[in-house]
């Protein structure tokens, strides 16, 4: 891939995990932190939490990412989430969520409506555990 990517949750340990994921997978990249705690906007790769990233959006520019990663997109009717959607001129937007149900349902929302209308793939959680692609998640 030839542009950067900004991946954005709205949990601080989605956002930790993925991090640690991005590095393992991607080692030959640059990818930094955008949180409460840590700003990093000069890495290749940003792994971001919604809120920090929608709270400070003039320390990027609109054309920065060209890929953007929205994860738990069912929460995309959310303020923070909107803001940053509509902000970034990214040349292709990755949804994913655990609700692809929920999306389809909120059509009325043109956020969701975008989401959903371009679904490429469903992989169920069952499945994506069954073939090995994800771990069964933690509850704590």
């Amino acid at each position: 891939m030839k542009g950067r990517t900004l991946y954005i949750a709205h949990r601080d340990k989605i956002v930790t995990q993925t991090h640690i994921q991005f590095q393992k997978i991607w080692p030959e990249a640059t990818v930094g932190l955008y949180t409460g705690k840590e700003k990093s906007t000069d890495k290749f790769n940003i792994v971001g939490s919604v809120q920090s990233v929608s709270e400070n959006l003039n320390d990027f520019s609109q054309k920065e990412f060209q890929y953007l990663v929205i994860d738990e997109a069912h929460h995309a009717a959310a303020s923070t989430y909107r803001k940053v959607i509509g902000f970034f001129d990214a040349k292709f937007i990755l949804v994913t969520s655990c609700r692809p149900a929920f999306l389809f349902a909120c059509r009325a929302n043109p956020y969701y409506y975008a989401a959903s209308a371009s679904i490429g793939m469903d992989f169920p959680l069952h499945r994506s555990m069954r073939v090995a692609a994800i771990h069964k998640p933690e509850y704590r």
